[in-house]
């Protein structure tokens, strides 16, 4: 109650107690609105620190794994370098056996008594298979790995004309040479005296062979000029490999390779 004077020096009051009473609720009203609000920014905050948070835990284990990835990485190409590294020094190291090579370093010179080996400079081993196989690939791979090159130089068909051949030795400055056949092994009956022709010297390195029994052979070949063994290639998907025809196929070849002690592979 706030006392007021009037024109006789009389005090009259007025009641302010209404007024008072809602300013006071305004101002209550106001002051939890404010709080309302401190209390939606403080929380909008606390969520944006969580996210920042979350965030920034999230990037330390994205780095974290990056660094192990790349770790592990660097251990891997580290292992691939050392595993090159082996396979170099093995590489090198057979070579390296094999440019020394000496005639009866693996055999006993013993296991050839009765044949005359004096004059042995060289091993020939015949790389025989259906045209398409793969030999020439694989006489390519072994001068590539020998000489340290790009490139073989056995040409991708070897075949002459039709129904000829031209027999040719490859890498001439190993004791080894691999002798390089036109496509055999095709259900045809001439092609084992053929092949017999080939593996006594018979037939040498650059002839032209007709499939005739009128060529010119070469008489009593010495043992240095036969064939002192023979590698078979056939592609894996040959369905006669599959199906097991041509092992009953090779079978006389076999024979004909264990009657004269010449390894095949």
């Amino acid at each position: 109650m706030i006392p007021r004077r009037n024109s006789s020096s009389q005090y009259t009051y007025v009641d302010n107690t209404e007024k008072e009473r809602r300013e006071a609720e305004e101002k209550e009203v106001k002051r939890l609105e404010n709080e309302r609000k401190l209390r939606e920014i403080e929380e909008e905050l606390r969520i944006q620190k969580e996210r920042e948070e979350e965030e920034e835990k999230l990037r330390k284990e994205l780095r974290q794994q990056r660094k192990k990835e790349l770790l592990e990485e660097e251990l891997r190409r580290e292992e691939e370098n050392r595993k090159h590294l082996r396979l170099d020094v093995e590489l090198r190291r057979r070579r390296d056996r094999l440019f020394r090579y000496k005639f009866g370093d693996k055999n006993r010179l013993d296991n050839f008594k009765g044949l005359d080996i004096d004059d042995v400079t060289q091993l020939r081993i015949g790389v025989f298979g259906p045209t398409g196989s793969g030999k020439s690939c694989f006489i390519n791979t072994c001068e590539r790995v020998v000489r340290q090159t790009d490139k073989g130089s056995v040409p991708d068909n070897t075949r002459g004309g039709k129904g000829t051949i031209t027999l040719q030795d490859y890498l001439p400055e190993l004791f080894f040479h691999l002798v390089d056949t036109r496509g055999f092994f095709y259900y045809h009956a001439n092609e084992i005296v053929e092949f017999q022709k080939i593996l006594y010297g018979k037939t040498q390195p650059g002839d032209n062979i007709a499939c005739s029994a009128e060529q010119q052979l070469h008489k009593c070949p010495a043992f240095g000029q036969g064939l002192h063994g023979v590698i078979m290639v056939v592609r894996a998907n040959d369905i006669r490999l599959r199906e097991g025809d041509l092992r009953d196929y090779l079978q006389p070849v076999r024979d004909i390779l264990r009657k004269n002690g010449i390894v095949h592979f």
